[in-house]
């Protein structure tokens, strides 16, 4: 998968490799279009957002942003809704 360094499709996204021992950590959203909505109780926390959507992600220590379905999928964050 990719990271890009700015939430930005105009940057080169640096290659890594997401494994099931790997540490993912999820670290910001963003949108294009409208703010993120966090929505948290005492079992869950969800996100509600519009737009193109990116999430800065620390995979084993490398940062970046991803951005798309098959990005989000391969660190666990399925579409839902």
């Amino acid at each position: 998968m990719g990271l890009f360094p700015e939430a930005d499709d105009g940057f080169a996204p640096k290659q890594v490799i997401v494994q099931p021992p790997s540490k993912i950590e999820y670290l910001e959203a963003r949108t294009t279009r409208t703010p993120v909505v966090r929505y948290e109780d005492a079992e869950a926390i969800s996100f509600r957002v519009n737009g193109d959507v990116w999430i800065k992600v620390r995979i084993d220590g490398v940062e970046g942003w991803i951005h798309t379905q098959e990005d989000f999928d391969a660190v666990g964050l399925p579409l839902v809704g």
